[in-house]
């Protein structure tokens, strides 16, 4: 099943990379995500927002960190995230 999400580094030199994708995979402990954007290395922090949209009824925050960074083919990355926190925003 695949949902949105917004993705926006918590690393001051990269705060004005906010990201939309697609989660491919996902469970309790982090996700699987694809992107265009090439700033993603192991050990970043992020805010990841999931699921994201306007026709989402609840939304939920999360922070997590970056473990893995795929090259998948030309133009697209995988992005695996480690989850460590949750907050509730509707």
């Amino acid at each position: 099943m695949s949902l949105p999400l917004h993705v926006r580094p918590l690393d001051e030199r990269f705060e004005d990379q906010e990201d939309l994708g697609e989660t491919v995979d996902f469970n309790s402990d982090g996700l699987y995500f694809t992107s265009s954007k090439l700033h993603y290395a192991p050990g970043m922090k992020l805010e990841i927002t999931f699921p994201y949209g306007e026709n989402v009824p609840v939304r939920r925050k999360f922070t997590g960190s970056v473990v893995r960074v795929e090259h998948r083919w030309i133009g697209s990355r995988g992005i695996g995230i480690r989850l460590s926190g949750e907050e509730t925003v509707s």
